[in-house]
């Protein structure tokens, strides 16, 4: 299942603000044995961090209990991906501008990494309180010499567009990831 997030509930897009809701309503109906748990955890980024080191934040203990819910409607294991530098909102008008005049671009220019470590130490907390959960990560995909990248570095072809959605080629990059995983996948009774 897809979604803008599965976490927390945001009211940060329009179009992402029932997205929890759907989400839990379709994993509950289908109960699957292994679920994936790709979103874009914008308020996991957003929201501002606690400065007390002791206590767990409201949204990772928010986190956790949803991922709690979902293992136990889940049969065998839930993977859960971590989260990744964003696009910068004006990323397609540079990539194009960089395509037109044939220009490199630095790849930092193009990402929003404000609030990404934040937010993967947070999933990573709410991953680890879950004893089904596996934690799963693109980033390694889509490094380039220390760099995230939103386009291959030999052909300049857009990996993500501006709408964090995958094009053709970034999801060709991430068959390989997933069917490693389904490779490796064990289940808990026969299919």
């Amino acid at each position: 299942c897809l979604a803008c997030e599965v976490l927390a509930k945001t009211l940060q897009f329009e179009h992402c603000r029932t997205a929890q809701e759907q989400y839990v309503a379709a994993v509950e109906e289908y109960q699957p044995e292994i679920l994936f748990i790709l979103a874009r955890y914008t308020d996991m980024a957003n929201f501002p961090e606690l400065n007390s080191t002791s206590k767990v934040e409201p949204i990772v203990e928010k986190a956790s209990r949803m991922l709690k819910w979902l293992s136990e409607v889940t049969v065998d294991h839930v993977f859960v991906l971590n989260a990744l530098p964003r696009p910068d909102n004006a990323f397609q008008v540079f990539h194009t501008e960089m395509l037109v005049k044939n220009a490199s671009v630095h790849p930092a220019k193009l990402l929003n990494t404000t609030g990404t470590q934040i937010a993967r130490r947070r999933v990573a907390q709410a991953v680890a309180s879950c004893h089904k959960c596996i934690l799963i990560d693109y980033l390694p995909r889509f490094t380039s010499n220390g760099t995230f990248r939103f386009y291959d570095d030999d052909t300049n072809v857009a990996l993500m567009n501006g709408f964090w959605h995958f094009t053709p080629l970034g999801l060709h990059r991430l068959r390989p990831f997933f069917k490693d995983i389904c490779d490796h996948i064990s289940f808990s009774k026969a299919l």
